[in-house]
């Protein structure tokens, strides 16, 4: 049985380490299914199959981002009563958050499905690939219901410092997938619609394992349905923390939907090209979202303590390791971007399109992990506003005009220029208000006022 960490003792570096491995791990995983998975769709069903999947992405990720800023809330939430030994409210929480998430989840599966074919033709959905991007999308969509309440139980386990069994029960779901997802496609030959509903299935089996294990092995996180409630006050805290959260992912979302669109002005092999990159470059940012979000939790724990100089410490660490592993991976990236581009199509264009994006970005990736890793201090000490603030103007102020201007007279190239140009901005933005230590002074007022805090700690405050 895996057991909960408590981030507020011990080595700064091991912990985070020991705490982020799984993580680590469990994001390799993931990208390197979804890479089977393209190729998988590239080689057996076509580049308007995979394009169909690549200007889908953007639609479901926007839905899918809301989730995360909500996790990544409750997650803070829990680690922050955790640390400072507040069960009850802990308890609290994980039936609030459950009780919103399904009526959430309904909310956007009928909104998703409804609007799925109009919103993707406002994308720039081509008539060749547009039948197969709606099915396919809707087919997702009816995932939401089994992935929101999987994402939470995942948030709830890594806030109590358990990021292990998460990646038991991830390790299952994507086994299950991958299984089913080669047996539709290569073997029963039913089309790019039956890759969705392998992540479906693959999903629900998962959350089922999942719950019934919690509940035999954590029963002071036990997940029951009759004994669910909601608590306005807990509910209020989590979206103070939570929706700022939300909204920032959300932007992120919105910022792939507007340069998915920009992609699409200059055909489906760009589409493709685009699409495949983004999936191969997504393993050059595992170090920086990895190892920011186990920051995060460390954060929050220590932040529940009043451990302000573990921190900082962790911080520190955080950055060496994470600038590290960014730059290897990059360089890597650099050098064979053509040569992992051929493994997904044969098509020269897309090629060629693919591998200058993954150039482009790979050369910038240590701004962007610098940037996490700043911005998970704000998010673990529940400032979760200014984060979305400074990503709202990286992406909206910078990025976004600078890739349209550029692209005007640099094609696809100018799209990408766009983005590391929005992260230097963002670097410094973040590294300001760390060292204003605003987020630091914010916690403990807070702490102040809510909750009632243990006479332990209620001393220190």
């Amino acid at each position: 049985m895996a057991k909960m960490l408590d981030l507020t003792k011990g080595d700064e570096r091991k912990t985070i380490i020991k705490y982020a491995v799984p993580l680590i791990l469990g994001s390799v995983l993931q990208n390197i299914y979804s890479l089977i998975n393209s190729i998988i769709v590239g080689n057996y069903l076509g580049k308007e199959a995979l394009a169909a999947v690549g200007i889908s992405f953007p639609l479901i990720f926007a839905v899918i981002s809301l989730i995360i800023g909500f996790t990544i809330g409750l997650s803070i939430v829990i680690g922050q009563y955790y640390g400072s030994k507040q069960y009850d409210n802990l308890k609290k929480s994980i039936s609030t958050s459950y009780i919103v998430l399904v009526i959430f989840a309904v909310i956007m599966t009928t909104f998703s499905i409804a609007t799925g074919k109009y919103l993707l033709q406002l994308l720039g959905a081509q008539p060749e690939i547009l039948s197969q991007a709606t099915s396919y999308f809707n087919v997702f969509c009816l995932g939401f219901l089994f992935a929101f309440p999987f994402n939470a139980t995942n948030a709830v386990l890594r806030g109590v410092g358990d990021s292990v069994t998460p990646l038991y029960f991830l390790i299952f779901s994507i086994i299950v997938n991958f299984i089913l997802n080669y047996v539709f496609v290569a073997k029963l030959h039913l089309g790019l619609t039956s890759t969705a509903w392998a992540s479906v299935i693959g999903q629900i089996l998962a959350l089922i394992l999942m719950i019934v294990y919690i509940n035999k092995k954590h029963p002071f996180i036990s997940i029951k349905i009759k004994e669910m409630k909601f608590y306005k006050d807990i509910f209020k805290y989590i979206m103070k923390i939570s929706l700022p959260s939300g909204i920032q992912q959300f932007v992120i979302a919105i910022n792939a939907v507007v340069l998915m669109s920009l992609v699409a002005s200059f055909g489906t092999d760009a589409i493709a090209g685009y699409s495949v990159a983004t999936r191969i470059d997504a393993i050059a940012g595992i170090p920086a979202f990895i190892f920011s979000s186990a920051l995060a939790n460390f954060v929050a724990q220590n932040a529940g303590a009043l451990e302000f100089k573990r921190i900082k410490n962790g911080l520190r660490e955080t950055l060496r390791m994470t600038v590290g592993m960014t730059v290897i991976i990059s360089i890597l990236i650099i050098i064979f971007s053509k040569s992992i581009m051929t493994i997904f199509t044969k098509d020269i264009n897309v090629i060629n399109i693919g591998s200058e994006y993954l150039r482009v970005l790979n050369y910038f990736y240590v701004l962007y992990a610098v940037m996490f890793a700043y911005q998970s201090v704000f998010r673990g000490s529940g400032d979760t506003m200014i984060s979305m603030l400074i990503t709202l103007a990286a992406i909206w102020i910078v990025r976004i005009p600078f890739s349209y201007m550029l692209s005007k007279h640099l094609g696809t190239l100018g799209i990408w220029l766009g983005i590391p140009i929005g992260w230097f901005v963002g670097v410094i933005l973040t590294y300001s208000y760390y060292k204003s230590r605003k987020w630091e002074l914010k916690f403990v007022m807070q702490m102040r006022q809510r909750h009632n805090p243990p006479p332990e700690l209620a001393d220190n405050i």
